[in-house]
């Protein structure tokens, strides 16, 4: 027993989650905790090495209109990294194979619309009340949902769902000033390729 047992992170590190260390690219959001900044492409310096495309809405994929257009069939997919596809390529995340398989193959020739409103490490509470939020205006016909790793966080770590104490994320620590710093992110992002 060199290692020994494995041991658990600190409960504030899981509960806390990774994305309050990418306030470039992520800022805080009241509701949901935090959401995605529109408008940007996500470079290699962020969790998983890869370009995300993230649109107006905040939400990687294309641009769409909040209306739904007529005669489309809209699917809207909410979820975590399994869905944004984190370390995937914008047109390989599986939302976007689902758009592009039901335009092709429908009998029906319908259009379809997929939208991946995904944001990464959403647990199932972020995701109702983002359902809460989204669903209403964008009026979709199917909605897909895929959440997972998130919710087990707390739960490993023996910490029960009503005594989750969100961090705030955006208070200065010696910690997140460091995560912020050019020199720690590109050690970060050497030590990744490695």
């Amino acid at each position: 027993q060199w290692i020994g047992p494995p041991v658990l992170p600190p409960i504030s590190d899981f509960i806390e989650a990774q994305e309050w260390r990418y306030t470039d690219w992520i800022e805080k959001d009241n509701t949901l905790f935090w959401r995605y900044r529109p408008s940007q492409v996500i470079d290699r310096r962020f969790m998983k090495p890869g370009r995300y495309t993230i649109n107006s809405h905040g939400y990687r994929g294309p641009e769409f209109k909040t209306e739904k257009p007529e005669g489309v069939t809209r699917i809207v997919c909410l979820g975590e990294s399994n869905t944004f596809g984190l370390g995937v390529a914008d047109d390989a995340v599986w939302p976007r194979q689902l758009e592009n398989m039901l335009n092709k193959i429908d009998p029906q020739k319908r259009r379809w619309e997929v939208l991946n409103l995904a944001v990464t490490n959403y647990s199932t509470f972020q995701g109702v009340r983002q359902a809460r939020e989204e669903l209403p205006r964008l009026h979709p016909d199917i909605v897909m949902s895929c959440f997972s790793w998130a919710d087990h966080q707390p739960a490993a770590n023996g910490v029960a769902d009503d005594q989750i104490k969100v961090d705030a994320g955006w208070w200065p620590t010696v910690g997140k000033i460091l995560n912020h710093s050019a020199a720690v992110r590109w050690k970060r992002v050497a030590w990744e390729s490695i």
